[in-house]
């Protein structure tokens, strides 16, 4: 998940973003470095994920189904605005 979540991030141009636990995400403080937090928010501010106030699972797998939602959700939300 943090892989995709970083793909996703630099395939919109990495923009600036906060570092700041502002999604109440509950594993925040996993040894994320400061682009993983960016790529967290931005993912959640621009509704690509929606695990506001969840466990974000940085460490676990993305399905092939999963992949493909969170790809329309950046499509929808961010690359064609």
């Amino acid at each position: 998940r943090m892989q995709m979540a970083l793909f996703m991030y630099r395939l919109a141009n990495s923009p600036k973003e906060s570092t700041s636990n502002k999604y109440k995400v509950t594993d925040w403080d996993k040894g994320w470095n400061k682009e993983c937090k960016q790529a967290i928010n931005f993912l959640l501010a621009n509704g690509v994920s929606t695990q506001k106030k969840a466990a974000y699972n940085a460490s676990s797998f993305v399905t092939r189904a999963q992949m493909a939602a969170f790809m329309d959700r950046l499509y929808d939300n961010v690359l064609i605005k």
